[in-house]
């Protein structure tokens, strides 16, 4: 009976037997069963016959130690709980498919060591490629990106200063749309409510851009857990000032439902007695009662831009730029004039 490494040095041989037969490359049969298009039809076609006269079916494990492709990448996120990483990745997932490349994911809890221990795993795997979200991380993953010689790409925000390329939003200024808005209706009295500020470039951004209305309204910022129940506990807070603010501004919609849930409990009318903002503007948003005003980030389109910027990397060598994905304010009607 053959053992795996038996199997595994059959395939190699059938991988030479039909370069040898076609008169190519290891490297140009490899290209073929991986469908790049760096083969000329003709040479397509010679190959395949040849591929189909020796009965040659390429198995992964084979594969991969042969050519030295897995076609994985690997995808590093701070958790799976929230519904915008989970579209995030679904789009990265079927990007990749469509090019016959495989995600795998792994999370952190938002804890860089966690994040490093997690990189080195997966490159360990065999990963030819890394996403990560946001531009600040540990040092050690550049070292693990140079030893492998492995793209990465930093996703959710956009940073032409970062050290590899980022795929995402002017966190920054989608903060300062939301609090325009906010502004424009009249509100003077704004809280904003934001989760961990530690090791949340994305967060920290936001609340950057925020903070540029501070000479124009009387502004103030809790810090909070990023969940349902943060955003109640902050509310039950604000509550308790005097004055109260007129509008509160929740640099994500989860802490957001959370507000929304506590101001109902406090039989508070939303935005008769105080406006309410989100920002992501996830699936249910439009459904909330009220409705809620949301800043939009088309994460699908993230998703699947930082796939075919990888893919094309891997199979072309095109080098990976920077892109802008533009966010927009969603109105509805949890935002409104103050009240007198």
């Amino acid at each position: 009976m053959k053992n795996a490494s038996t199997d595994i040095e059959s395939k190699r041989s059938k991988l030479r037997d039909v370069a040898r037969e076609a008169g190519v490359s290891v490297a140009t049969v490899s290209r073929v069963i991986n469908n790049s298009p760096r083969v000329t039809e003709k040479t397509k076609l010679k190959i395949n016959e040849v591929i189909s006269r020796l009965g040659y079916a390429p198995n992964p494990v084979a594969r991969a130690l042969t050519v030295g492709r897995t076609k994985t990448i690997g995808a590093v996120i701070p958790t799976l709980d929230h519904a915008i990483f989970a579209n995030f990745l679904s789009a990265v997932e079927e990007a990749l498919a469509a090019s016959k490349y495989r995600l795998v994911v792994a999370t952190t809890g938002g804890d860089p060591d966690v994040e490093l221990e997690r990189t080195q795993a997966l490159f360990d795997m065999g990963v030819e490629g890394i996403v990560l979200s946001g531009t600040v991380h540990r040092a050690e993953i550049d070292q693990l990106s140079s030893r492998y010689e492995a793209p990465v790409v930093l996703t959710s925000c956009y940073d032409e200063r970062a050290s590899y390329p980022t795929i995402g939003y002017d966190n920054f200024h989608l903060a300062q749309l939301a609090m325009k808005h906010l502004f424009d209706l009249g509100h003077r009295g704004i809280c904003v409510i934001h989760g961990p500020l530690k090791n949340n470039d994305r967060t920290r951004a936001r609340l950057a851009g925020a903070r540029e209305f501070s000479s124009e309204v009387e502004l103030t910022a809790i810090e909070t857990e990023l969940s349902e129940a943060g955003g109640s506990e902050a509310v039950g807070k604000i509550l308790k000032e005097k004055p109260r603010p007129t509008a509160l501004l929740c640099l994500s919609d989860v802490i957001a439902l959370g507000a929304l849930f506590e101001l109902q409990r406090a039989s508070l009318k939303v935005p008769d007695d105080i406006s309410v903002m989100g920002f992501d503007n996830l699936n249910w948003s439009v459904h909330a009662e009220p409705a809620l005003t949301s800043i939009s980030l088309p994460v699908r389109r993230m998703g699947k831009k930082t796939a075919e910027a990888l893919v094309r990397k891997l199979e072309d060598d095109v080098d990976i730029e920077s892109v802008l994905i533009g966010g927009s304010l969603v109105e509805r009607a949890s935002t409104a004039r103050p009240p007198h």
